[in-house]
Formats: structure tokens, C-alpha cells, sequence
């Protein structure tokens, strides 16, 4: 049973740039606007999955983003019975490898 009293601290962007200011002294405009570019290229790169290619993004090393291109598919509902044609799209996940993972429980 998981345990819901537990405090989650949540790091917003925000705070992760406040967090970045004080160990690099860059000022804050900077690593705003850095940051927003790594966003918008990630998501740019992603976008450009199709059926002949999948993408692949390394963030860290071990923290991957990938995109995979899915054909239309045709799905039953199953509780009316109808057909549902599902349209191509692209897939986003994430890994986390065993490398990162490691790296987090020193």
C-alpha cells in the first residue's frame, strides 16, 4: 500500500532555474531562455518521427525521450459495439536507465 501522507516536493521550472542562478551565476534571463530553446528543439525533433524513422533524444545520460510513429488502427468499443477508427500519431515516452538511476542513489 503506498504511503499518502508522504510529502511530494515538486521542482517547477522556476525553481530549477533559481537553482541553476546559484550554482553557475548566469543570470536567470539566460538559462530561461536556454531552456525554452532545449523545449522547443526537443519537441521539433520529436515531431519529426515518421513511418519510416523513429527519433530518439538524450537528454542525460540515461534519461531518453523517444517518439515512435503508430499506423491507424480500427478499435472496437466495447461497451456500444461500435467502430472507432483510431488516426496515426505519434508515441512520446521516456527511460530512465539503470546508469541514471545509479548516478541518483549515490
Amino acid at each position: 500500500m503506498k504511503n499518502s501522507n508522504k510529502n511530494i516536493e515538486k521542482i517547477n521550472q522556476t525553481k530549477l532555474i533559481e537553482k541553476i542562478c546559484d550554482v553557475t551565476a548566469i543570470p536567470s534571463n539566460q538559462i530561461s531562455t536556454v531552456l525554452n530553446c532545449l523545449e522547443k528543439n526537443v519537441s521539433d525533433i520529436l515531431s519529426s518521427a515518421s513511418q519510416d524513422r523513429d527519433v530518439q533524444v538524450k537528454l542525460f545520460d540515461g534519461l531518453i525521450i523517444e517518439s515512435k510513429h503508430s499506423e491507424p488502427k480500427t478499435k472496437r468499443n466495447n461497451i456500444t459495439g461500435e467502430t472507432i477508427i483510431v488516426p496515426e500519431r505519434l508515441n512520446v515516452s521516456g527511460r530512465i536507465t539503470r546508469l541514471f538511476e545509479k548516478k541518483i542513489n549515490q
